[in-house]
């Protein structure tokens, strides 16, 4: 067998004069012909007769062997820990002082280090009394139960293992009979691999063992609750901060969600397309169509809502409850992503100013095809560091998934098409397979290919549609002016907007200016995935939206909503690291963030209820009440909604208004803005019909006012 090239012994010893003359010098033969280099070490731990004395003549005679002394007796764990950080050489080993065990059998130990941390042994039959043998079993159960350390023979004194093991480990807290335990459950936890050889036991010839006294059982017995209790303390305070987390995370997502909710005319089509699905009438292949441009999403919302409108009876509550969920859910994914990228502190700091934004706090609570988009932009950005990492075309293909769900929740996304195409090709280039890149954008197109085919056969809408949002209805050229000046307007939106500052405030500027500094200072520092994923995603997104000339909303952020904390975070580390003064400041300007935050999030959920589902539930039954089941026709007059909000429970309830050109004996109006409510001569289609059906001969029967802001009014032939 080849020899070991540096091998450190050592042996703890209690009043063993009997016995360590014959251990120390077997040790001594066997490590000449097993080691080029070796040091024995005795831990004479406070022997009161003549151990002292012997290992000192022996470390005469050798000079390798080295006895360290305890004043005092402190017992085997002090002694254990004494020689685990006195050995210098990178493997040690070390073994009873009495003889019990053959040191010639390291040589299975030597065999087996070569591919594992640790080598202990297992007494193949213990030569002990049958009380010994049955504590061993008690704490062979004990340690399963309290560490989960399934290992043979725990407290077996024949051990050989790595010397970066005990330099990773560092002090052990107990000092008693379980510090051999404790050894091993924190290499355990750390991860180090631990190979089992048996051995055998001989019967102690002399000298009186001590282990088994009561004394020593039932400190080991305590010491053994307190390393419980200091290596679970770390879990629960975790598992405490983890549930004060995400409790407030929920708490914010679900209070008054019912009252508060958005529920207008687009989560009424959302319901009606559901209900159509639900009923096998209908599964679409495209989605809505969006507001500005005419552009028509796909579909992938509606599937995504259909198991909850099941589950809650069709009730429009059931949307709201899944993008609240998710937004719970992207709490501690945004955590871990952002401690995968930067550091553990910069997480802590970014997902409490994430959970508790207004801005994010308010698209987390409504059911809207984009409100699912920063779930959706971690995902990407996780899929992306890991391929960034591995380089594994998986996490490719899984990215481009991502990113075509992404595409079907809002047309905004597709401003990150350049910035996915440069790092695609950047990586590509690294990598150098381009089948790759080629299968990916195959997986895309057979993902759109929905979206794709609708255009091809509906004269290009879509196409044509981000033809006249990129060329904006001015039809100003291109100024790269302009441009910037659009650019550094959304930076100071989405910074006020999310930390609820105006716009054009001290410290919207202050903090944009900030995150120009974050940008420059730590560009070169920091790895490559993190400044491509968050630096360049952010940079490209902010310069992105400066071409886009339309009217902007805050619902368009929602791929950038991770980035104002990840900055505000990793700013506030930064500034906790340069000082006494620098980590004062970063704390004062952290906690007036959320002081704001809170506040802003706060007033948003005590505000007076809005417009919301159970006030359409009650109108759509006072319509029914007062239409005494005959049919009628209905028109809503509103600013920024539209009918079909009204017009889904009409449907649930199977309530009997008239669609399309038939026209009733009687109309009514919902107005929930009075300065539209001018039912008479209005040309919404609805109204005008039942206008022209009955020449002009109509008049107001009754008119209610369920809320201070609604007003219904039933229309009647004269």
């Amino acid at each position: 067998m080849k020899k070991a090239s540096q091998l450190s012994v050592f042996f703890p010893a209690y009043n063993e004069e009997k016995n360590i003359k014959a251990t120390v010098v077997t040790a001594v033969r066997v490590l000449k012909k097993i080691a080029e280099e070796w040091e024995i070490l005795v831990i004479n731990d406070g022997s009161t007769d003549k151990t002292r004395a012997i290992v000192e003549k022996l470390s005469k005679k050798y000079k390798q062997v080295r006895l360290i002394n305890h004043p005092q007796n402190r017992g085997y764990g002090a002694a254990l820990k004494t020689g685990l950080f006195s050995c210098q050489y990178p493997l040690i080993c070390y073994t009873d002082s009495d003889g019990q065990f053959d040191f010639r059998e390291i040589d299975k130990f030597l065999a087996r280090i070569k591919t594992s941390d640790l080598v202990i042994g297992y007494r193949i039959s213990r030569s002990d009394r049958f009380y010994r043998r049955l504590l061993a079993k008690i704490l062979w159960l004990v340690n399963l139960i309290l560490f989960g350390l399934n290992v043979k023979d725990v407290d077996c004194g024949f051990k050989l293992f790595k010397k970066r093991v005990v330099d990773k480990i560092g002090n052990l807290k107990t000092e008693s009979a379980i510090t051999e335990t404790e050894f091993m459950v924190r290499a355990t936890k750390l991860g180090f691999k631990i190979s089992q050889v048996g051995v055998k036991h001989a019967a102690r010839l002399d000298g009186e063992q001590t282990g088994g006294k009561f004394k020593i059982i039932f400190k080991a017995g305590l010491e053994g609750l307190k390393l419980w209790w200091g290596l679970q303390k770390k879990f629960f305070l975790k598992l405490f901060f983890w549930f004060g987390l995400l409790s407030l995370a929920a708490f914010l997502r679900f209070y008054r969600l019912e009252d508060l909710m958005v529920y207008l005319g687009d989560e009424g089509r959302d319901m009606l397309v559901v209900m159509d699905i639900l009923k096998g009438k209908n599964f679409p292949l495209i989605g809505p169509r969006t507001s500005v441009g005419n552009l028509y999403l796909g579909p992938l919302y509606y599937y995504m809502i259909t198991p909850f409108v099941w589950f809650f009876k069709m009730e429009p509550l059931g949307p709201a409850v899944f993008v609240a969920l998710l937004g719970v859910v992207t709490v501690p994914l945004f955590f871990f992503i952002v401690k995968k990228l930067f550091n553990q502190k910069t997480a802590l700091f970014s997902t409490i100013l994430y959970l508790i934004s207004p801005l994010v706090i308010e698209f987390s609570r409504s059911s809207w095809n984009p409100n699912p988009m920063p779930f959706f932009c971690l995902i990407l950005m996780l899929l992306l560091y890991f391929w960034y990492q591995t380089k594994k075309p998986f996490f490719l293909y899984s990215s481009v998934v991502c990113f075509a769900l992404m595409l079907q929740l809002h047309y905004i996304i597709v401003l990150l098409i350049p910035y996915l195409i440069f790092l695609f090709y950047r990586q590509k280039n690294q990598v150098g397979n381009s089948k790759d890149f080629w299968r990916a954008s195959i997986i895309l197109l057979l993902l759109l290919s929905p979206l794709v085919i609708f255009d091809l056969t509906h004269n290009f809408v879509n196409l044509r549609g981000f033809a006249e949002i990129l060329q904006g209805r001015s039809n100003q050229g291109f100024n790269i002016f302009d441009v910037a000046s659009r650019a550094r307007d959304r930076l100071r939106q989405i910074i006020g907007l999310f930390f609820a500052f105006p716009e054009r405030s001290w410290p919207t500027n202050l903090m944009a200016l900030g995150f120009i500094f974050v940008i420059i200072k730590k560009w070169r520092e920091e790895k490559e995935a993190v400044i491509y994923l968050v630096f360049g995603w952010f940079i490209w997104s902010i310069f992105s939206l400066g071409f886009y000339r339309e009217s902007f909303y805050p619902h368009y952020f929602g791929f950038l909503f991770p980035f104002p904390a990840i900055f505000a975070g990793h700013a506030i580390e930064y500034l906790s690291q340069q000082g006494r003064k620098m980590k004062l400041l970063a704390f004062v300007i952290f906690f007036a963030l959320v002081f704001n935050s809170l506040k802003a999030s706060w007033a948003y959920l005590s505000r007076a209820s809005v417009l919301n589902v159970n006030k359409v539930k009650m109108i759509v039954r006072l319509i029914e009440r007062e239409s005494e089941g005959r049919q009628f026709n209905f028109s809503l007059l509103a600013n920024n909604n539209y009918d079909d909000s009204y017009r889904y429970f009409f449907q649930l309830w199977g309530i009997p208004v008239v669609y399309k050109k038939e026209v009733a004996d009687q109309l009514f109006v919902v107005c929930e803005d009075e300065e539209v409510c001018h039912p008479f001569g209005n040309p919404k289609w609805e109204i005008a019909l039942f206008d022209v059906a009955y020449e002009g001969e109509i008049e107001i029967k009754q008119e209610w006012q369920p809320d201070p802001q609604i007003r219904v009014i039933q229309i009647v032939p004269k």
